[in-house]
C-alpha cells in the first residue's frame, strides 16, 4: 500500500519552465498595456487643465481690461500676470510638466505644456470673441462688438491670412441672433463677407463666388448657406497677423 508521501508529485522541470514562459508573456502584453492607459490618463488630465486655465485666463481679460492691456504688451509666457491677478489658478500636471501660457489675438491665450500634446488653444478666435460678446450687458450690437475688440487691440484693427491675402477680422450680432457671428472681410466698414467661422465645428470657410451679403441675415442662415450652396464655399485655414 502506497503511503500518502509516495502518491505526492511535485512539478517536472519541463511544467516549471512552460509556467514561467506563460507568466513571461503575460507580462510583456500587460505591463505596457498598463504603461499606456497611465499615459493616456495622465495626457487626459493634462488637456483638462490647459483648458481649465485657458477659459480662466480668457475670462480674467474680458473682466479686467488693464490685465489685458498689459498682457497684449508682455510678450513671451504669461503665466506670472495671470497668477498674480488672482483669478487664475494652475492646476499641476500630473506628470510635473510646466505650463506655460502665451497671449493669442485677438483675446485668447495658448496653453503649452512642457511633456504633453497637443497644445490646448481651444477655438481660438471665436472663444475670445465670446468673452467679450458675454461680458458686455443688454443687447450688443455689432458696432460696440467691434468698437470693444479694437480697444483690446489697442487700438488697431485685427488682420487675418486666407490664402496669401489680408483680410479684415470682423464681428456682428446677426438678425435674430444671441451669439456673434464671426467672419473676414476686404473691407471693414461694410457688411460683406469674404469668410465666415462656423464656430460648431471650429472651422472657416471661404466664400469663393466673391463677397456675402450679411445685412439682414441670420447666422443660421449664413452657416446654412454652407451646407446648401457646397459649390459657393471651401474650408480654408485662417492665420493672424
Amino acid at each position: 500500500m502506497k503511503t500518502q508521501k509516495q502518491q505526492q508529485k511535485g512539478f517536472t522541470l519541463i511544467e516549471l519552465v512552460v509556467v514561467i514562459a506563460v507568466l513571461a508573456i503575460l507580462a510583456a502584453v500587460a505591463i505596457p498595456s498598463f504603461n499606456g492607459y497611465t499615459k493616456k490618463a495622465n495626457e487626459a488630465v493634462c488637456l483638462a487643465n490647459r483648458s481649465v486655465i485657458r477659459t480662466q485666463a480668457v475670462a480674467a481679460m474680458a473682466a479686467d481690461p488693464a490685465l489685458a492691456g498689459q498682457i497684449r504688451g508682455a510678450g513671451g509666457d504669461i503665466s506670472a500676470l495671470l497668477a498674480a491677478s488672482g483669478m487664475v489658478n494652475f492646476p499641476a500636471c500630473p506628470t510635473e510638466g510646466t505650463y506655460a501660457v502665451y497671449f493669442a489675438p485677438p483675446m485668447d491665450v495658448e496653453v503649452n505644456c512642457s511633456l504633453h500634446a497637443p497644445r490646448e488653444n481651444g477655438g481660438g478666435f471665436y472663444a475670445g470673441i465670446k468673452q467679450i460678446y458675454d461680458s458686455l450687458p443688454g443687447y450688443v450690437m455689432g458696432t460696440t462688438l467691434r468698437s470693444k475688440l479694437m480697444e483690446l487691440m489697442g487700438g488697431r484693427n485685427v488682420m487675418v491670412n486666407i490664402g496669401g491675402t489680408s483680410y479684415y477680422l470682423k464681428v456682428d450680432r446677426q438678425t435674430g441672433s444671441s451669439e456673434p457671428t464671426l467672419y473676414a472681410g476686404t473691407k471693414f466698414t461694410d457688411w460683406r463677407l469674404s469668410a465666415l467661422y462656423d464656430d460648431t465645428t471650429d472651422t472657416w470657410y471661404q466664400y469663393i463666388a466673391g463677397d456675402c451679403a450679411t445685412s439682414g441675415r441670420s447666422k443660421a442662415d449664413l452657416l446654412g448657406d454652407i451646407a446648401a450652396n457646397p459649390q459657393n464655399w471651401q474650408q480654408v485655414s485662417v492665420t493672424l497677423q
